[in-house]
């Protein structure tokens, strides 16, 4: 890349993060927030008897991280979105974060014209974007005691050269980064929305940096972000052939790509789907009654910043660090 093709694809590195960070304050968490870059799409979700909803909620809009906040525990879920208390944040979560800002600036420079990102100035863009993460969870007073951020950072390093070198010049026809869908079932107030990692012709992208074993064509084909944001495609008019995963996992080279598609009934199912979590999420907000999850391993000090007061948990006199599962 030549010195003003750098200097381009860090100019639109910080328009892209800019909108990034306003997509990010409000994704996921109910406020009307809407990444600058992204293209606003409004969609009606089907009308039918088992797709009733409220008119109402106390949030602006559902998501996916929302809906599955609410299966594991709708007190957890009342806390984070209606209460707006702030969340302790883990140093390998920011650096997640970092990662896909930096594929998203190689993109972005893709679509736009710039050429390809070198890979050091995409890892100049990871460091950057991490630092300022770190400091802004410190200010906060959010970010979780005993982490190591040098080596969350570290860890993010050699996935970002893997995907860089292997999998972003096989990607056919990317189109938008941290495209926002939004969809109403008719006559609500509320949306259900999407943020698109990478938004290809024919194929939405989304980039993991996880730890996790979870990762499988199993647990690909079971996903319900994959069949959220093929159905907010499908809704929009734009369908798509397939989801794809791109999982690296900390400190490897190695990309995994897990491709997954869903069926028109399966897509209708998840529509059903929005609208029994609109309807239970109202029923708690009108009787003040949520109900805990206390099941599994979120409800525990270590991954819940409410838990030590929280009646199912520390008012127990639980295990403060295993919580339910000790």
């Amino acid at each position: 890349m030549d010195p003003g093709a750098r200097e381009r694809a860090h100019g639109q590195h910080r328009s892209a993060e800019g909108a990034r960070r306003a997509g990010r304050a409000g994704r996921d968490d109910g406020r009307r927030g809407v990444s600058a870059v992204a293209e606003r799409v409004g969609a009606e979700l089907s009308p039918a008897p088992s797709l009733a909803v409220p008119t109402t909620l106390p949030v602006a809009s559902l998501s996916t991280s929302s809906i599955r906040r609410f299966a594991r525990c709708p007190e957890d879920w009342r806390r984070h979105y209606v209460e707006r208390e702030p969340e302790v944040v883990r140093a390998s979560m920011l650096a997640g974060h970092a990662y896909g800002a930096a594929i998203g600036a190689a993109y972005w420079a893709r679509i736009n014209g710039a050429g390809e990102l070198a890979a050091h100035d995409a890892d100049d863009l990871l460091v950057s974007e991490f630092a300022a993460e770190v400091a802004e969870a410190r200010e906060a007073g959010t970010l979780a005691a005993g982490e190591d951020p040098a080596g969350a950072l570290e860890g993010a390093r050699a996935p970002l050269r893997g995907y860089l070198r292997e999998v972003a010049p096989a990607v056919e026809e990317p189109r938008a980064i941290e495209r926002a869908l939004r969809a109403q079932f008719p006559g609500a107030q509320w949306s259900f929305v999407g943020y698109l990692d990478v938004d290809c012709a024919a194929v939405v992208l989304d980039e993991k940096l996880s730890g996790s074993n979870k990762w499988s064509q199993r647990s690909a084909d079971r996903d319900p972000q994959a069949g959220f944001y093929l159905l907010l495609r499908s809704l929009a008019g734009e369908a798509a052939e397939r989801f794809e995963f791109h999982v690296a996992r900390p400190g490897r080279e190695e990309i995994r790509v897990i491709s997954t598609a869903r069926t028109p009934a399966q897509l209708a199912h998840l529509q059903a789907q929005i609208a029994l979590v609109a309807r239970r999420i109202a029923r708690a907000h009108a009787s003040g009654d949520w109900g805990y999850g206390t099941e599994g391993w979120w409800c525990s000090a270590k991954w819940c910043a409410g838990w030590r007061r929280c009646p199912a948990g520390g008012g127990l006199g639980l295990d403060a660090e295993n919580g339910n599962d000790r």
